[in-house]
C-alpha cells in the first residue's frame, strides 16, 4: 500500500514539485537576504544555545573540550530536529488551510502534507552543508561514511511523511491537535539528546531512548559526520523499522479518513 502510494507520488512528481517550489519561494518573500536565512536560523539559533548550555553552564562532557567542538556537536543534532520540527508543525495545519483545494474533487489533498515534509527536508539541506564544511575546515578531512548519509536521510523524510500524514488527518477531526503538538514538541526536543549525549541517561529510562526513533536519527548522524564511525547496526534497524511502522501508520490514518474532509473541513 504504502509503496503504490510512492509510485502515486511519482506520477504526480509535477505537481509535487510546484508545491515545492511555490513553499520555498514564499518562504522569504521579500526578504533581502532570501534563502539564506535557512542557513543564519539554525546558525542564531546555535549560538544561543552553545551560549548557555557550554559558557554559561559549562556543560562538559565530549573529550575533545571546546566552545567549536560543542557548537558543532548540538548543530548536528539540531538539522534533524528542525526539519522534523517545521515539517509536522506546518503539515498539520496544512488541509485546514488549504480547505478549498482540499474540496475540489479530483485534489490528491495528501500533496499539502507531503510538499510540506520534503520541503523541510530540503530546507535542511543548507545548514547540513554548513556542518560539513565546518567539520572538513576543523578536522581537514571529510570521511567516507558520509556516503551512507543519503540512506539516512531517505528514512528521516519516510518517518517524517508518516508523521505529516497523521497529524494533518487528526487535526481535522481534533482540532486542538496543534496546541498539544507544540507542547509535545518541546518535550520531545529535550527528552532526544539534542543538547547533550545519550550515554550521561539514567540506566532506568534508557527504554526513551530504544522507542525514541529521534533519538536513533540523532546519534547516526553524529557518528557519521562528527565522529567518522559506521553507526550501530541495531541503531540503523531501529531507526529503518520505526519510520516504516510510522510512515505506514499515518498513511493508513490518511486514507481512512481522507472520504470525510469535505465534510469536516
Amino acid at each position: 500500500m504504502i509503496i503504490d502510494r510512492f509510485r502515486y507520488y511519482f506520477r504526480k512528481k509535477d505537481l509535487l514539485l510546484v508545491f515545492i517550489r511555490k513553499d520555498l519561494k514564499s518562504r522569504y518573500a521579500g526578504s533581502y537576504l532570501g534563502i539564506f536565512w535557512s542557513v543564519l536560523n539554525p546558525l542564531l539559533m546555535l549560538l544561543t544555545f552553545t551560549f548557555v548550555f557550554s559558557v554559561i553552564l559549562k556543560i562538559e562532557f565530549h573529550a575533545q573540550q571546546g566552545i567549536l567542538n560543542y557548537a558543532l556537536y548540538v548543530f548536528c543534532g539540531m538539522l534533524p530536529w528542525l526539519a522534523i520540527q517545521e515539517s509536522i508543525s506546518r503539515s498539520t495545519s496544512s488541509l485546514i488551510e488549504n480547505a478549498s483545494l482540499v474540496k475540489q474533487a479530483h485534489f490528491p489533498a495528501s500533496i499539502l502534507p507531503t510538499h510540506l515534509a520534503i520541503a523541510g527536508v530540503i530546507n535542511e539541506f543548507f545548514g547540513l552543508l554548513v556542518l560539513i564544511i565546518a567539520v572538513a575546515v576543523s578536522s581537514y578531512h571529510l570521511s567516507p561514511h558520509l556516503l551512507l548519509l543519503p540512506l539516512v536521510i531517505l528514512l528521516q523524510i519516510i518517518f517524517t511523511l508518516g508523521l505529516c500524514w497523521f497529524l494533518a488527518a487528526l487535526n481535522v477531526f481534533f482540532r486542538d491537535t496543534v496546541p498539544f503538538l507544540n507542547v509535545g514538541m518541546m518535550i520531545w526536543m529535550f527528552v532526544t539528546p539534542i543538547f547533550y549525549p545519550s550515554s550521561t541517561y539514567p540506566p532506568k529510562l534508557e527504554f526513551l531512548l530504544v522507542f525514541n526513533p529521534l533519538a536513533h536519527l540523532v546519534d547516526i548522524y553524529r557518528e557519521l559526520i562528527l565522529n567518522n564511525h559506521w553507526p550501530q547496526t541495531a541503531s540503523l534497524a531501529g531507526l529503518a523499522l520505526m519510520s516504516v511502522a510510522v510512515c505506514g501508520a499515518g498513511y493508513f490514518l490518511f486514507s481512512r479518513s481522507q472520504p470525510r474532509f469535505n465534510d469536516l473541513i
